[in-house]
């Protein structure tokens, strides 16, 4: 009898210790309710953390380029590539950066290299002092579109120290040498043209495989119409080429998912939307190309950083077809606005700013990544290449609840709109913070 009431007691004791189907079901009740409860704000804390993690990347992704530069005492940067070029969404937005560098400069093959003008102001080499331009009007004539000198590329003119942007490389013609003959003895320059070069003008032969860098871009007064008002056609002049920014083979960024570079808002200084396509073609229209072209490539944004670690340069496309890179004059600092991929909105942060379309960028499906205050405002101090962070404000409103921003076109609208968004970030514009 004692022995088979030890052997049933663990048994007892152990289904003492268990739980009942009703308790089971109360608890699983209270956590169901305590999670509906604190979902939303997880949802919500995970959305914000994305920003700031995505933000904090690009942050740290460029801060490495201006490492960079600073330890090789070579320039580097960042290239901001636009996600596509097929419709207004995807031009105007970036989920990928790529490190960049710059090429050294190219001043000839000799110390004694020199460009000759030419009477259209465009410059001409021998090919025997300037192998790489030879190599890149070969690669032109091959179909290529980069060559290793390209447009867009620039040409120091070093006797008047004048920089010019590069429109075209290509090999020269009879036309080209059209010179005047009181200009003919500044080109028999021993070593640097045929000891034969005659007086009468050059034969299509002669004159085969000598590379010409294109100046004119055919305005009424273009780049090389600057060089024949300073220096007489058949002048020798030392030169140097600054070839634009290349990609490097290092590893890209991409960023968090659901994040990007909402780049129209993006630019340089306060209000600036300069990198945004509706500003690049200066047109807010319906029928602006930023709209409604098939494919539209305004090119990526390239910032650049000296060995000092102040921003060097920045380029950026234009509204060309050619896909034409121009470089702007850095007066300020860089502001880059990380915000969701589902608030990029080209459309509607010109029309609703206005009020053909209601509140800027706001209806059913969403904001506007300007009316988002978890977005983040990335600046670049172009003074000491110092990396700050800010959030995005609120922008003005009336007393109904719509837009207040002031501007008498829709482009003033959107760039007051952008100004009151930067205000926290503009105590960082040129010296730093306050």
């Amino acid at each position: 009898m004692m022995n088979q009431l030890k052997r049933q007691l663990p048994i007892s004791r152990l289904r003492n210790k268990g739980l009942t189907l009703v308790e089971l079901l109360v608890v699983m009740g209270v956590l169901s309710v305590l999670a509906a409860i604190a979902l939303p704000n997880i949802r919500t804390m995970i959305k914000q953390q994305r920003l700031s993690r995505s933000s904090a990347s690009v942050q740290a992704y460029i801060d490495g380029a201006r490492a960079k530069a600073i330890s090789t005492g070579q320039p580097y940067g960042i290239i901001i590539e636009r996600l596509a070029t097929s419709n207004a969404v995807d031009r105007s937005q970036s989920t990928l950066l790529r490190y960049a560098y710059s090429p050294p400069a190219y001043n000839g093959d000799v110390p004694e290299s020199a460009a000759i003008v030419l009477p259209s102001g465009n410059l001409a080499f021998s090919p025997m002092h300037a192998a790489t331009l030879v190599a890149a009007a070969q690669q032109r004539v091959a179909g290529n579109s980069e060559p290793v000198v390209r447009a867009g590329d620039l040409i120091t003119i070093g006797s008047v120290g004048v920089t010019l942007p590069i429109m075209d490389i290509r090999f020269a013609t009879a036309a080209d040498f059209a010179f005047d003959p009181a200009y003919r003895n500044l080109m028999q320059s021993p070593g640097f043209v045929p000891n034969n070069w005659p007086l009468a003008m050059p034969t299509t032969a002669q004159i085969q495989g000598w590379p010409v860098v294109v100046l004119d871009n055919g305005a009424a007064y273009s780049p090389a119409d600057r060089i024949v008002r300073v220096l007489n056609p058949g002048t020798l002049t030392p030169f140097s080429v600054t070839r634009r920014p290349r990609a490097s083979i290092l590893p890209p960024l991409e960023m968090t998912e659901g994040t990007v570079i909402d780049l129209n808002y993006s630019g340089v200084g306060l209000g600036n939307a300069l990198f945004s396509p509706v500003v690049i073609e200066n047109d807010a229209s319906s029928t602006s190309p930023a709209f409604f072209a098939a494919d539209r490539n305004y090119g990526s944004v390239t910032i650049m950083f000296d060995p000092s670690g102040a921003v060097s340069q920045v380029r950026m496309g234009t509204s060309a077809a050619d896909g034409s890179i121009v470089a702007l004059d850095i007066t300020s600092n860089v502001f880059l606005l990380v915000g969701r991929t589902g608030n990029v909105r080209p459309g509607d942060n010109i029309n609703g700013i206005t009020g053909i379309s209601g509140p800027l960028g706001q209806d059913n499906s969403g904001i506007a990544n300007i009316l988002d205050l978890e977005a983040v405002w990335i600046v670049i101090n172009r003074q000491s290449g110092e990396i700050y962070t800010a959030r995005a404000d609120e922008l003005p409103r009336a007393a109904d609840g719509t837009l207040a921003v002031p501007g008498a076109t829709p482009l003033q609208k959107l760039s007051n709109a952008i100004l009151a968004s930067q205000d926290s970030a503009a105590k960082y514009y040129i010296g730093g913070s306050e």
